[in-house]
């Protein structure tokens, strides 16, 4: 058998002329005959390290083996493609839809919305007491509903309620006309305070008709026998306002649209008061003044009145002077005063 060669196997072959090349470097640390497949049992001498196997199933098995030890010192290995390019085995719980080792199920968030507040949310024993002021201008009379309860039908402009129990909490304020029942000009949902007296104006807005909650909270620090004085402008056209005495000394300087002012107390008696445009100067800071009798600052120059009228205040008693009403139009200024 001088022709023939007995292989690694342990079969005997032809020899060629040419002996098949030897590949440098070969891949996977083991050497290629030419380009032999994976698995191929024709595989020359193997690297060292490695034992030869006889059988295609042994190297299956042996490769087996490796990549188990391989996992096992590594721990659990996500499913997928391993080293040397062969699958990793699936973990446990997959079948369970189980992310363990793998990226987590992040929830998303609730999708947030702006739900209708509820008519009827607040504690059953604490009330508040309400009054309506209709200071809305060529809007005619209204009716007010706060919640299920009507408070007032056929309220004209430039008067007022008395107050009346509305039970705490957020209530679903309604204002129609009282010509056309049906027909709604306002709805909004305003919070109510046990314990807390406000007055809802009626009051012409950018958009229509709105409402500006007053709160009618007590004049601290009032004293005995002496009354107590604030003033609202709610004439939506009027520029800033001043109240002033007859003689031009100022009780309340640039009082703009909706702004409500702090007391100010006074001595028992008759005032004559008159409201003007405000001067286009500041009116000086004064805090040592404990009445409006006190008063000392004057407006100087000529001025017209847009309005004149009186007070008989009375002591422990809190009065509110609000402006109603259009500067130049129908219905002009006008004064509407309510005592608390």
């Amino acid at each position: 058998m001088d022709d023939y060669t007995r292989n690694a196997n342990g079969l005997y072959y032809y020899a060629m002329e040419e002996e098949p090349e030897e590949v440098e470097n070969p891949q996977m640390g083991m050497p290629q005959v030419g380009n032999p497949q994976m698995g191929n049992s024709q595989m020359g001498n193997p690297q060292v390290g490695m034992p030869q196997m006889e059988t295609r199933e042994e190297q299956q098995g042996f490769m087996r083996n490796g990549m188990q030890r391989r996992n096992n010192s590594l721990g659990n290995v996500a499913p997928g493609e391993g080293p040397m390019g062969f699958p990793t085995p699936s973990l446990p719980g997959d079948n369970n839809n189980e992310n363990i080792g793998g990226t987590p199920q992040i929830p998303l968030p609730p999708i947030v919305g702006q739900p209708e507040m509820p008519e009827d949310q607040g504690t059953e024993g604490g009330v508040a007491g309400v009054r309506i002021l209709n200071a809305a201008a060529n809007y005619g009379s209204v009716s007010v509903t706060i919640g299920e309860n009507m408070l007032t039908s056929g309220l004209p402009f430039g008067s007022s309620t008395r107050y009346q129990r509305v039970r705490e909490g957020f209530r679903v304020v309604t204002v129609s006309s009282s010509t056309y029942p049906r027909h709604i000009i306002y709805r909004q949902v305003l919070p109510f305070v046990a314990g807390i007296r406000v007055t809802l104006a009626l009051v012409n807005s950018a958009n229509g008709l709105g409402i500006q909650m007053i709160t009618d909270l007590p004049c601290f620090g009032g004293g005995r026998n002496l009354a107590c004085l604030r003033m609202v402008n709610l004439s939506y056209n009027s520029g800033p306002l001043e109240l002033v005495l007859e003689d031009g000394r100022v009780v309340f300087s640039d009082v703009r649209f909706k702004e409500v002012t702090s007391y100010k107390r006074a001595n028992e008696g008759k005032y004559n008061f008159k409201v003007v445009n405000s001067p286009n100067r500041p009116m000086p800071i004064v805090s040592d003044i404990s009445t409006i009798n006190d008063l000392t600052y004057q407006l100087g120059g000529t001025w017209n009145a847009l309005l004149e009228f009186s007070i008989d205040m009375k002591a422990n008693t809190l009065y509110t002077v609000y402006i109603l009403g259009n500067d130049g139009y129908v219905p002009s200024l006008q004064p509407y005063i309510l005592e608390n």
